[in-house]
């Protein structure tokens, strides 16, 4: 699992719109401002939700961290790769390119049909 993603809230508009998820001003901060203990407990869960789903090679799941515990809300089958999107960012922070990740899935794909 990659580096959870912190979305910076309040966003421009307040909360986390459709407009603020594509703009490059919304505060996107990874590794997030978390502790080290709550960043595995997501990525354990993130894990753990990708596996329930029966995923194979990678997915994106959203989280909300309160006070009172961490709270699952989705996950994307299908992350985004632009800019401002969040798996780029996870990628950054561990040294991996959107490119050689690219790669990587079309060598699992290809692998695993051949």
């Amino acid at each position: 699992a990659l580096p959870p993603v912190e979305i910076a809230v309040p966003t421009k508009d307040g909360y986390f719109s459709y407009d603020a998820k594509c703009s490059a001003d919304t505060k996107q901060l990874c590794p997030a401002n978390l502790s080290p203990e709550t960043q595995q407990q997501i990525k354990r869960l993130a894990r753990e939700a990708h596996s329930a789903l029966g995923l194979r090679h990678y997915s994106h799941s959203d989280f909300i961290v309160s006070p009172r515990g961490i709270y699952y809300l989705e996950t994307d089958t299908l992350p985004g790769m632009t800019p401002t999107s969040a798996l780029p960012r996870s990628l950054a922070a561990v040294g991996i390119s959107v490119s050689d990740f690219l790669a990587h899935l079309i060598t699992l794909a290809t692998t695993r049909h051949a």
